[in-house]
């Protein structure tokens, strides 16, 4: 239980450093907390936006550790490739509003993709060697 909340922390801290180095040089053409800054209920400073962003990255990694854990036959390298590549390509079209079609692959953002891929494999791994 402790190791699962420990490594979510990691993976949700290094993952909110990270994009906003990628938004910071501008390897990114889209800001990863400008959907908080719509909310017009509450007035976000940008640190609090980065803040809630590192709690929903927590949540997430959270419960991806959970269903990692499960008794999966296959390579925690397959898991990792087939779960990163899925979620970076879905929100990528989500954030950027790209139509479904091949040119919009030309679109994407190479830096974030990895960065998700090395982020899930720290995930897959972690997962794996606590299930031992």
């Amino acid at each position: 239980m402790m190791q699962r909340l420990m490594t979510a922390v990691v993976a949700a801290l290094v993952f909110t450093v990270s994009l906003k180095g990628l938004h910071l040089f501008h390897l990114i053409k889209w800001n990863p907390i400008h959907f908080l800054q719509k909310v017009e209920k509450f007035e976000w400073t940008t640190f609090a936006c980065w803040m809630v962003l590192f709690f929903i990255l927590f949540a997430v990694a959270y419960v991806l550790l959970i269903i990692f854990q499960l008794p999966i036959f296959v390579s925690p390298l397959v898991v990792s490739l087939v779960f990163g590549l899925v979620m970076a390509l879905v929100v990528e079209w989500q954030v950027r509003n790209l139509p479904i079609e091949w040119t919009s692959i030309k679109k994407l953002s190479v830096p974030f993709i990895v960065l998700l891929l090395i982020s899930m494999r720290f995930l897959s791994e972690t997962a794996f060697t606590i299930r031992k």
